[in-house]
Formats: structure tokens, C-alpha cells, sequence
């Protein structure tokens, strides 16, 4: 049996170009099994992990889908997070650039103003934040009358982040006449729910992981009292020196104590929250790719929309951390290589991660 191609899908010549100009050799198990339907316009379910491909899975059908003529959105996809929204655009450009598909990205601490200039211009696609994309419909500034393929991308995240409420409300406002496909790495009971009351006869797919990312995580567990977990946080850096390194925090106000106090001893790092405009946060985060600074982040300040394959080696260490810290844990660290991560925890917290940890290293 021949290896599957993008040859195989009835795809015009300027998205195969793109493709291939893209360095897309032959689609994945994700995309192997989502585009031939997504083509034929069906509904679909898709229980796919993060890295697995799945934005070109419905990226690579809407971008042939949509009709260049029509100057209104036809497409109309929901991330959980700003990162993931921008990488989403550009992702969505790339594959239709020769067909000259245009994307905007939608999402809070960025001007009001400029966005609504933006989406009053022609777009094929819109990318956003369920908060953001619902300030539109409300303002009437975003118009949905032909918007025809839905897409909820990872709607585990937007139900842990409180976004279910609102991801409906917005549903309810489009046309009844669309495709809807649903990713998630996880199908929790009120996704499940969404997925029955507002989709047509789902086709359900799941994409089985070749392996638990954790597999390939070393845990270490440092008990410290408070007052010395920066002074610990630095001699941990030392000693595994990593090529570059996140920092989780609880709170916006520890990720500006971590970071003013790693700035303070010379330490090349900067920081991200919510709390910080999207151009800045967007700024640190380039420079995080390029290399040569680390980042104290807050658990829900996500860098979901990055890639960081680049790196040899990357740690994350964790102040204080809880059930949905371990979690991300799990879903950032995406490559082959061995990573490495430590919990600085404070001596009331042992309990809170007890039963939450298999096999972790004591020190």
C-alpha cells in the first residue's frame, strides 16, 4: 500500500503549492483522516492531542472551501488563548496564500478600534478568543451571515478556562447552514454536550498517541520553605544550566517578583501574563524563540501557540503548583527529547499535588 499523499484529496493547484512550499510532504494521521471529510462538508469530532497536525487538518479544507469572491467571512475558527489564535492566522495564510486567502486574528489587550477597521475589510477567515469574538457580535462590528465552517479548537481548553458559556452564546449567532468541527484532547462531559445540541450526526475520531508526553519528562520534587524558594530557584538554574527555561507562577504579582528578582542577579529573562498588552506579550514571546531568555509565566497566561522544538534542552520550574499547572506540564512539552521539570513547593502544598504525581524524584 502506497503511503498517503496530499495528491489524494481534490485539492486545487494553489493550495498544493502551498503546501509544498511549506515543506508538507504527506499528511499525518489527523490529517489523513479529517480533510477527505472536512472536504465533503461533514461535521466532525476530533479527540487529537496538541502537536499532532490537527491545525492543517482543517485549516488545508476550509482554505479550499471558502469562495475568494465573497468579501465576508466564511470561516470562523475559536482558540482558548491569544498565541494560539495569531499562529492559527498565519497558518490559515500560509496554506491559502496563493489563493490569496485573507485572515485576521481577534483576541483582548489589543485596540478595539484597530480590530474593528480590520474585520469592516475582506476576510475569509476569523480567527478569536470566545470573549473577544462575543464583544463583536455584541457591537455589531463582525458580520456572520456567511460564515459556513465553524471550527472550536481545543475545547477542553476554553471549558477549564470558563469559555463553554460563551463559545454557545456565539454558535447561536451563526447560520444553521455550516459545517462544525470540534478538536479536543479530551471530551469532558459539557463538551460532549455542545458537541450533541449544535452539530449534525458528528463523525467521531480519535487519534491515539504513540505514547504519553510524561514518559518523556524527569520530575523533581524540591521541599523548601517559602522564604528560600528564589534563592533555590537560582542555584536549580545553575546547576542544570538549561538552554532556555519557563517559570510558572501562580499569580501575576509572583511572575513580576520571579522576574525582577532573576533580572536583579543578571539572569537573560523576561516575562508574560495576561495582564500585559498582546504586542508586548507577543514581543517576549519571539524573543523566547529566538533563544537567549527565559520566562516567568503565569499558569493561565498559556503559550499554547508556540513552538519550541528548537531547543536542546528546555526545564520548567514551578512555584506553587496545582492540578492545571501539572497539566500544562504535560501538553507543553511536546518534542522527543527528554525534558526536564522541577516543583518548588511550599510545605502546604505536598498534599495538593499527592495524588496528582506518579513516579516524581525527591530532593
Amino acid at each position: 500500500m502506497s503511503e498517503p499523499s496530499f495528491n489524494d484529496y481534490t485539492l486545487s493547484d494553489d493550495i498544493r503549492r502551498a503546501l509544498d512550499s511549506m515543506g508538507y510532504a504527506k499528511p499525518t494521521e489527523v490529517q489523513s483522516k479529517v480533510i477527505p471529510v472536512a472536504l465533503q462538508k461533514k461535521d466532525m469530532t476530533v479527540k487529537s492531542h496538541t502537536g499532532s497536525g490537527k491545525t492543517a487538518a482543517y485549516g488545508i479544507p476550509i482554505c479550499e472551501l471558502v469562495e475568494w469572491e465573497e468579501n465576508r467571512p466564511q470561516a470562523l475558527i475559536l482558540t482558548p488563548t491569544r498565541e494560539l489564535a495569531d499562529q492559527v492566522k498565519e497558518d490559515m495564510m500560509n496554506i491559502g496564500r496563493f489563493k490569496r486567502i485573507k485572515a485576521t486574528a481577534i483576541y483582548g489587550k489589543q485596540p478595539f478600534a484597530r480590530q474593528k477597521i480590520q474585520l469592516a475589510h475582506k476576510n475569509h477567515v476569523v480567527v478569536g478568543t470566545p470573549g473577544r469574538v462575543m464583544d463583536h457580535i455584541e457591537r455589531d462590528t463582525i458580520d456572520l451571515e456567511q460564515v459556513r465552517y465553524l471550527v472550536i479548537d481545543e475545547a477542553d481548553e476554553m471549558l477549564s478556562m470558563g469559555f463553554i458559556e460563551q463559545v454557545e452564546k456565539i454558535i447561536r449567532e451563526l447560520p444553521k447552514d455550516r459545517m462544525t468541527l470540534l478538536f479536543s484532547a479530551t471530551l469532558p462531559k459539557d463538551v460532549e454536550r455542545l458537541c450533541h445540541k449544535y452539530m449534525k450526526q458528528p463523525l467521531d475520531i480519535e487519534i491515539q498517541t504513540a505514547g504519553r508526553t510524561t514518559s518523556q519528562i524527569e520530575h523533581a520534587l524540591y521541599t523548601v520553605k517559602d522564604d528560600d524558594k528564589l534563592n533555590l530557584l537560582r542555584d536549580v538554574a545553575t546547576v542544570e544550566n538549561p538552554d532556555s527555561c519557563i517559570i510558572f507562577c501562580r499569580t501575576q504579582v509572583r511572575v513580576d517578583v520571579v522576574f525582577k528578582e532573576l533580572h536583579k542577579h543578571g539572569y537573560p529573562c523576561d516575562r508574560i501574563h495576561g495582564g500585559m498588552e498582546q504586542d508586548d506579550r507577543s514581543q517576549v514571546m519571539n524573543a523566547f524563540k529566538r533563544g537567549g531568555v527565559s520566562i516567568p509565566d503565569r499558569d493561565g497566561c498559556r503559550c499554547e501557540g508556540h513552538r519550541h522544538r528548537q531547543y536542546q534542552s528546555r526545564d520548567q520550574l514551578r512555584f506553587s503548583p496545582g492540578k492545571r499547572e501539572l497539566r500544562a506540564s504535560d501538553r507543553q512539552n511536546r518534542t522527543s527529547r527528554q525534558q526536564g521539570q522541577s516543583d518548588l513547593l511550599r510545605h502546604a502544598e505536598r498534599r495538593k499535588i499527592r495524588d496528582q504525581c506518579g513516579a516524581i524524584r525527591r530532593i
